[in-house]
């Protein structure tokens, strides 16, 4: 059984869940987006982008909250075309850290192809160290779109968790193998079983509410997410917004992210995961379960 989680008094059968949001930052308005999503109480947890057009309006919803349960989203790469942002720590082209615009690549594959692991790992530092300096209390670290995940990159991750001694998100052993090549994968495995043997906070099951395919019913699939999560600690992913001309031009996804926010901010979602005996929880809960191990 998790620690954490039976440090904290659950049981073997119970559902224990954070429903996190991702990309705070990105667009505008994303700080009162999840300023709404968490009044609507579903929504439990969110992680920030330094580097992003929109970070000053997220932080400033941020220390209006200082309850809020929220994280550094590490930055490394910048996927749109036509909406972009660059390195906090270069603009030098030998960091491996730019495309041919001065921002970041576009994909993991790109950053684990060009990035020096030294930049990086200098990049990903001061993205920490500019959202510490606004006052808010981060609770934990994670990255954007898992580039940090990067066998060459992986250490330099880690290294930040114990650096600024905040929790570090890695992935589930059981999805490694369905999101990474082989060879990265068993890296990987070998990199979060050693972590979890070293008494760390770690996730059973993790789940992602879908940008990528077209969906009919929101609602319905959302529940399937809920309803399908097993025994244990599981993370949900989610990637809402609110529509905006900055929403729009990143293609056919904004569509998915408005759908994101609009099912979690209804509240037959919430009362159906309640009827479902789900237990929601936050990084600072979980962290002090494994304080208490």
């Amino acid at each position: 059984m998790n620690p954490a989680l039976k440090n904290l008094g659950f049981g073997p059968k119970d559902r224990v869940v954070m429903v996190h949001v991702d990309d705070l930052g990105m667009f505008p308005q994303s700080g009162q987006d999840f300023a709404n999503l968490v009044e609507a109480g579903l929504v439990t947890s969110g992680s920030i982008m330094a580097p992003c057009p929109a970070l000053e309006e997220a932080v400033d919803q941020a220390l209006r909250h200082p309850e809020w349960d929220l994280g550094v989203h590490l930055t490394l790469t910048s996927e749109w075309d036509e909406y972009r942002w660059s390195p906090l720590a270069t603009q030098d082209p030998q960091s491996g850290l730019l495309d041919d615009t001065g921002c970041f690549f576009q994909t993991r594959e790109a950053v684990a192809t060009h990035a020096n692991a030294d930049w990086a790992f200098a990049e990903m530092k001061l993205q920490v160290e500019r959202l510490q300096a606004t006052g808010i209390e981060l609770t934990h670290l994670d990255n954007h779109m898992f580039s940090a995940f990067t066998p060459s990159l992986l250490n330099a991750y880690l290294k930040l968790g114990a650096i600024f001694d905040l929790p570090v998100f890695l992935p589930p052993i059981s999805r490694i193998p369905h999101m990474w090549p082989q060879e990265t994968a068993e890296i990987l495995k070998s990199a979060v079983q050693d972590w979890i043997e070293k008494g760390h906070l770690s996730f059973d099951h993790q789940a992602i509410l879908n940008l990528r395919h077209s969906i009919s019913d929101w609602q319905a699939y959302a529940e399937q997410i809920f309803r399908g999560l097993p025994p244990g600690l599981s993370m949900v992913l989610l990637h809402p917004a609110t529509d905006s001309p900055e929403l729009r031009t990143i293609g056919p996804s904004w569509e998915a992210r408005l759908k994101n926010y609009e099912t979690l901010l209804n509240p037959d979602l919430l009362r159906y995961v309640q009827n479902l005996g789900v237990h929601l929880t936050t990084y600072r809960e979980l962290q002090h379960g494994i304080e208490k191990h």
